[in-house]
């Protein structure tokens, strides 16, 4: 009798390990893990041109630096944009002004502007 007692409560928890589920993450600590592997960068250029996004498509930006280095930025809607004195501005203004952009980029090596802020105005 004892002996299958024992078999029993063996069985009973050897079942309850194989059935338990993993409890999962809050939803923050998977953000955070995510977000500790996009790295924020800055690039300082001459923008060359803007292309307006339309439905269905977002805007870009081309900057050049002062070495001639090009690249293409993708704008969105919670891109901050700043004028030289600090005040929130349009896309439009930023065309053919040096600027600072801070993006990240993701694992297709999409670039995506946090923050565009004109240095000088052409």
């Amino acid at each position: 009798m004892g002996r299958a007692l024992f078999l029993s409560l063996a069985i009973a928890f050897v079942s309850s390990l194989c059935f338990a589920q993993e409890t999962p993450a809050p939803s923050g600590a998977s953000n955070s893990t995510a977000s500790a592997r996009v790295k924020t960068e800055t690039f300082i250029g001459r923008v060359d041109w803007v292309s307006r996004g339309n439905a269905g498509t977002k805007s870009k930006i081309l900057v050049r630096d002062d070495k001639g280095k090009a690249s293409v930025f993708i704008v969105t809607a919670d891109t901050a944009i700043f004028a030289n004195d600090g005040n929130p501005t349009t896309l439009d203004w930023t065309e053919h002004n040096k600027v600072a952009i801070e993006y990240t980029v993701n694992q297709e090596g999409i670039k995506t502007v946090k923050s565009i802020k004109v240095l000088t105005d052409w």
